[in-house]
């Protein structure tokens, strides 16, 4: 199979690449289109312990004359503090030129963390000074929609070619989010244009070491990205676009991706998929509480992906009153793809009584995922700190019903319930 390469806007980075062995493709790009000799590769946990993928990688690099000079074995779930200043100091120690991802969401925000944090070394010192610089990024990017850094930090400099393994899409973007492991707030940052990955390789067949249950979880993130797009405040027509095409062909993946979980073609029509999921980056579509309550969840022990599952659902419920119309267009989507309108037949939904919310949730129970807090083990007594937790997430902020108090964000956690 030869390779296909794209830009993700036309003469911009990112791009995404398929069609060569992984090992291949990140080499070569890594040499080639990026001219780096120093590779850090980071690689996940799991693929390090069971397989020799990262062997693999590290003889491909050296075969285009790439030194791998450090490896970081996992980053934890939801990217805390401590292990993204560790691996700023090994980054520094070895000098790397370059930061080679290889698996999920938490190693690639991770990534986009360590190069912030490499080009800004006074905000290293501590937890607070780490989230002094994530937070000026923020306001500087929130409010004055600026996307370049200003005078006062320094923008990322080392790039990042990502071998993803995993559908939540951070891969696509600038920004990221990790963990203060003293507080389990979520913090989120934007370091600015070209801080994100610039070379993004698929292979399917990598893919399919990934488990099921995390790959359906981080594709659930993806066509979450869909939904909550469609249903943005942001008034941006172009964006519709890309997500009406990604969030059937999502669905359809993840249902072949369980049906065959060995056939890595429902592996690749996800990976396509997400990358329409994520194109609306491009129109700054500001998305909603599902990711902003997910964003805290996550601390509390609920995997990448799975927040989705559970959040989504109500949160639409939630919010029909302002976007019941927009909601009943998904639906009506949807039902006019055969494909899928099979599987609500099968899953008992009927068109004219069930909304978005009951659609959603029918569709990820099928995929075998939790759809409630308590299935996540969240217990009742968790929900007033992470619903104030969630009110001063951006993502929260811009939710189609204005989320002004945080006992709103506890109604949304009792829908959830």
């Amino acid at each position: 199979m030869m390779e296909t390469y794209t830009r993700l806007w036309e003469d911009k980075f990112p791009a995404y690449t398929y069609g060569l062995p992984f090992q291949q493709a990140a080499a070569k790009h890594v040499a080639e289109t990026l001219s780096r000799k120093k590779a850090l590769i980071i690689v996940s946990k799991t693929l390090s312990k069971t397989t020799n993928l990262t062997e693999i990688l590290q003889g491909a690099l050296k075969e285009h004359g790439v030194e791998t000079v450090g490896i970081r074995r996992g980053i934890s779930p939801h990217t805390p503090y401590s292990e993204v200043l560790e691996t700023v100091t090994q980054v520094k120690e070895v000098q790397a030129d370059v930061i080679v991802t290889l698996g999920g969401g938490s190693i690639i925000d991770g990534a986009k963390a360590i190069s912030f944090l490499e080009a800004n070394p006074e905000a290293t010192k501590s937890f607070d000074s780490v989230t002094k610089l994530f937070n000026k990024a923020m306001d500087r990017f929130k409010h004055l929609k600026s996307h370049e850094p200003d005078d006062t930090y320094n923008g990322s400099t080392i790039p990042i070619v990502s071998i993803t393994t995993t559908l939540s899409g951070g891969e696509y973007n600038e920004g990221g989010g990790c963990t203060d492991d003293r507080t389990l707030v979520k913090h989120l940052f934007y370091p600015g244009l070209k801080a994100g990955p610039l070379v993004i390789v698929f292979d399917p067949m990598l893919a399919l070491t990934t488990p099921l249950r995390f790959w359906v979880g981080t594709g659930v993130r993806a066509i979450d990205h869909c939904v909550e797009t469609l249903l943005s405040i942001t008034e941006a027509p172009e964006k519709d676009q890309y997500a009406s095409r990604a969030l059937p062909l999502m669905i359809k993946g993840l249902v072949g991706s369980v049906r065959e979980p060995h056939n890595p073609q429902h592996r690749l029509q996800c990976q396509l998929a997400g990358v329409d999921s994520m194109r609306m980056f491009k129109f700054e579509v500001r998305l909603g509480a599902s990711h902003g309550i997910g964003h805290q969840l996550g601390p509390y022990g609920v995997p990448h992906g799975e927040t989705s599952c559970i959040m989504l659902p109500s949160v639409c419920k939630y919010n029909a009153s302002v976007n019941g119309d927009k909601q009943k267009e998904i639906c009506e989507m949807l039902w006019k793809d055969d494909e899928i309108a099979s599987l609500l037949t099968e899953l008992g939904m009927q068109k004219s009584t069930n909304d978005l919310g009951d659609i959603l949730k029918a569709i990820f129970k099928h995929l075998g995922m939790p759809t409630t807090l308590t299935e996540a083990g969240i217990d009742k007594s968790k929900f007033e700190d992470i619903a104030r937790n969630s009110m001063v997430d951006i993502c929260t902020q811009n939710n189609p019903v204005k989320l002004t108090d945080h006992k709103q964000v506890l109604e949304i956690l009792q829908l959830a319930q």
